[in-house]
Order: structure tokens, then C-alpha cells, then sequence
């Protein structure tokens, strides 16, 4: 393979991750408008993330330092662990999973943090995710009065704990 032909296919991929990126975030606009869109929403979300891989994409996201090329790499990189010139066909297809989660987790984040923004101050807002056998997901949003948060707390432990039981004999039912 001529260094040409090489060339070509990694600018393909990059150009086929920002196509998954761009169907995967739901952005409206146009194709160009990818990183303005994710800009503005990491930059919403900037400061309210903890966990340490969406945290960096959203500062990567959000990032204005870089050229276009640069931005959706560090993007493209952060999501599949692994600079994309080092990629093997199977770190492709891994990439839209990996997005995929990264984007549900995003738009969840973005989702509590519009309803915290609504809501007010005084209360601590949780989303609950729960997910089907067949994939399908419920959202609930939950609000926590600062002045009961540890009797909420106690409740969810318990309800825990009773899954873990339950979760635990049906499995030894289901062995046998």
C-alpha cells in the first residue's frame, strides 16, 4: 500500500467517525456545525461531570485551542481509547459502542442538568435509567429535598439490597 492510499483511508475513517458522532449526538444542523453544536452543550456541561471519561470529552468537545482535524481526533481518541492510526477493524466496530454509550450518558447528563436548571436550588436531582430484557429504557427524573437526603439514601440501600437477594435466588433457581 503506497503511503497515499494510506493517508486517504485514515482521513475515510476520521470522516466516518465524525459522521458517527454527528448521527449519534442528534445534532440538527448541518454536518459543518458538529463541533459549534458540541461546543456549546459540553461547555453547558463543563464543571458539572465527574466520572472521568465523559469529563474529558466534554473537555475536549468544548475545546476552541485546536484546529478541526485536531479537535475531532482528540474526540475520535477519547471515545475509543486508542488513537485512530493505531486502529484494527475490530477497534472500528468497537467505536460505535463505545460512542454510543458515551452519547446515552451525555444526553443523560444533559437531560438532569436542564431539569436541575428548571427546578431550582434547595433540591438534589437524580436520573433513574432502567433498562428491559428487550433494551428498551425507562428515564425518571427524581428530586431530593437537601433535608432528606439520607433517609433517601437508607430507602435506596434497602431497595438494593432486596434486588441483590431477589437477583441472587433467581439465579440459583434458574442453575438448577
Amino acid at each position: 500500500m503506497q503511503l497515499r492510499e494510506i493517508h486517504t483511508a485514515y482521513d475515510r475513517l476520521l470522516s466516518d467517525c465524525q459522521k458517527l458522532i454527528y448521527e449519534a449526538f442528534g445534532v440538527r444542523s448541518q454536518e459543518t456545525k458538529l463541533r459549534e453544536d458540541l461546543r456549546v452543550r459540553a461547555n453547558y456541561l463543563a464543571g458539572k461531570c465527574i466520572e472521568p471519561l465523559l469529563k474529558r470529552f466534554i473537555c475536549a468537545a468544548s475545546d476552541e485551542s485546536k484546529s478541526d482535524s485536531q479537535w475531532l481526533e482528540a474526540l475520535v481518541m477519547i471515545v475509543a481509547d486508542k488513537p485512530a492510526e493505531s486502529w484494527t477493524d475490530d477497534d472500528a466496530i468497537a467505536f460505535e459502542m463505545k460512542l454510543a454509550d458515551l452519547v446515552r450518558r451525555f444526553k443523560n447528563l444533559e437531560a438532569l442538568q436542564k431539569e436541575v436548571a428548571a427546578k431550582g436550588e434547595g433540591f438534589e436531582a437524580r436520573r433513574i435509567t432502567m433498562t428491559r430484557p428487550d433494551g428498551q429504557e425507562i428515564h425518571q427524573m427524581v428530586w431530593v429535598d437537601h433535608g432528606r437526603e439520607s433517609q433517601v439514601e437508607q430507602i435506596v440501600d434497602k431497595i438494593l439490597a432486596e434486588y441483590q437477594t431477589i437477583s441472587s435466588y433467581a439465579k440459583q433457581f434458574w442453575q438448577s
